[in-house]
């Protein structure tokens, strides 16, 4: 029976980083067809007097943008994204589009857009190791270059130019502080979707082992 529970809470775990990947695919579809259409755009511009030399050189940086992968699971991961951030000098394209993508996820409000941000960027068991200003033995995310990254990114959009900075920082930090009874949740869930199962599949042996009696 133990093995039984360790198999379907095995499945669980599994069907939930395939829909993860499944919602990163999508967004980097996008975003590949946002390059797409910047690369269209820079070939009809008027009075462009070497395409080619525009196509081999500036677009082929575009196609050649780094792409982040999502969502950033391990500390080690978040880390390898930082460095880009910090050396901007050889990452110079880096930035701009992590902040591209950023924007992909923008909700109609702030507290949407958080929530959509952070669940498309983070494992919610890596942020659990996070407050927003490093409170009780935790690292803080505000000193994170990808939370200057995501201020920008929200920041640049007209419809959130003249929301206040407090507003975003109280957003982040509950977000943050909620995160560790949000993957408590999830875990119980499991072991109750397990338990289901197992009582159900149970349930069904007994059914069939007493209509074989019946039927002998």
């Amino acid at each position: 029976m133990l093995k039984f529970y360790i198999i379907l809470l095995n499945l669980d775990h599994k069907l939930e980083s395939v829909e993860k990947q499944v919602a990163g695919l999508r967004y980097d579809h996008r975003l590949l067809f946002d390059i797409l259409d910047r690369i269209e755009r820079k070939i009809d511009t008027p009075n462009n007097v070497n395409r080619t030399s525009l196509i081999s050189s500036e677009n082929q940086s575009l196609i050649n943008q780094p792409f982040i992968k999502t969502p950033i699971n391990t500390k080690d991961e978040l880390e390898a994204v930082e460095a880009k951030l910090i050396n901007h000098e050889q990452n110079h394209e880096f930035r701009s589009q992590l902040i591209h993508e950023i924007k992909w996820s923008m909700g109609n409000d702030i507290r949407h857009s958080i929530k959509r941000i952070f669940e498309k960027m983070f494992n919610d068991e890596l942020l659990c190791k996070y407050s927003f200003h490093g409170i009780r033995n935790k690292t803080s995310f505000s000193s994170l270059n990808i939370c200057s990254a995501i201020f920008e990114a929200i920041r640049s959009e007209t419809k959130f130019k003249n929301v206040q900075l407090k507003e975003i920082e109280d957003c982040i930090q509950k977000y943050l502080v909620q995160r560790p009874f949000v993957v408590k949740r999830k875990k119980a869930a499991i072991i109750t979707n397990a338990e289901d199962n197992a009582a159900l599949s149970l349930h069904f042996l007994f059914f069939n082992t007493e209509n074989k009696k019946l039927k002998n």
